[in-house]
């Protein structure tokens, strides 16, 4: 038997495009426009077997009571044009499947990038910069289904493509299993 908690990583990934197009900009990240689930998928990595598959509505996730669930949030285009930065992470339905989730930004001294200027203009060899990632991370404490009402802010280019400025604050409920 395995005893020891595992980390599972679930990346989300918020379609940019369709949020704007579909719900237009909101200014107010106190009032977080609520947007439906075709917006926003999920990947996992570190389930403790074959996650189920993972549809517009809903996550399966294999873990046990101790395990930590690190969610991530990125825009289909990679933070490049459109960015998504995710700031509050709660549960919306009341379980009890998941402690608190809590911020946890890591900085990295060195983190690598492609160079745009490398010799065979395929980004290597890379840069080094410093980076920050952020997260939100909970451990699981029983198995079960929860609603977790997952918000974001959401930046888009200036009109001179120089610059990411906010475009809104949004919210979507994604349902977790988990088994």
């Amino acid at each position: 038997m395995n005893t020891k908690a595992h980390g599972i990583d679930v990346l989300l990934v918020i379609d940019a495009k369709h949020v704007k197009n579909a719900y237009g900009p909101n200014q107010d990240p106190a009032h977080p426009v609520h947007i439906a689930p075709d917006c926003l998928f999920m990947v996992c990595a570190g389930s403790r077997s074959i996650a189920g598959t993972q549809d517009r509505a809903e996550a399966d996730i294999r873990a046990k009571a101790g395990d930590r669930v690190s969610l991530r949030g990125i825009s289909v285009q990679g933070n490049a044009d459109d960015a998504v930065i995710l700031y509050k992470v709660q549960p919306a339905s009341g379980a009890c499947v998941f402690e608190r989730f809590k911020p946890n930004v890591l900085v990295r001294a060195r983190a690598v990038q492609p160079d745009p200027d490398s010799p065979d203009r395929n980004g290597l060899p890379s840069l080094e910069s410093e980076a920050s990632f952020s997260s939100f991370e909970a451990k699981v404490k029983a198995p079960g289904s929860d609603v977790l009402e997952i918000t974001f802010a959401l930046y888009a280019l200036n009109s001179t493509r120089t610059r990411q400025e906010p475009y809104g604050y949004y919210s979507c409920n994604r349902i977790v299993t988990v088994r």
